[in-house]
């Protein structure tokens, strides 16, 4: 349309094209950090279980359950925040809490871990 009340619109389709961007720039970057959170999650998870499972075998061959498990973190990036044995030689459990710093620019994270591992006869199936 043209003429003396006529509105000119030129350059609307390059600003929505422009926001358009921009929101999906967001998103993107926002599903990056969730697959490098769930990643991180991952593995803290997993040097968790593998630092019960030393600590259990250490336990089991009558050593000392905590520096396996914390030699078995430090191995798999992650450090301990805790460690437990309840029981006795027979019968017992450790408990492991790890830990996995994780830096996303200028936020940094910390992602927590835990398991256990351990011998318990007579339990229930």
């Amino acid at each position: 349309m043209t003429g003396p009340g006529a509105r000119d619109e030129r350059g609307a389709g390059t600003l929505l094209v422009a926001l358009a961007g921009a929101a999906l720039c967001l998103v993107l970057a926002a599903a990056v950090l969730a697959a490098a959170f769930a990643y991180a999650r991952s593995r803290v998870e997993g040097a968790a279980d593998l630092a019960a499972l030393a600590g259990g075998r250490s336990q089991a061959m009558g050593r000392e359950a905590c520096p396996a498990a914390e030699e078995s973190a430090r191995a798999n990036g992650a450090r301990i925040t805790g460690c437990t044995v309840t029981g006795d030689e027979v019968e017992f459990v450790v408990e492991v809490s790890t830990a996995l710093p994780v830096a996303w620019g200028p936020w940094d994270a910390q992602v927590q871990g835990r398991a256990w591992a351990g011998v318990v006869t007579g339990a229930p199936e």
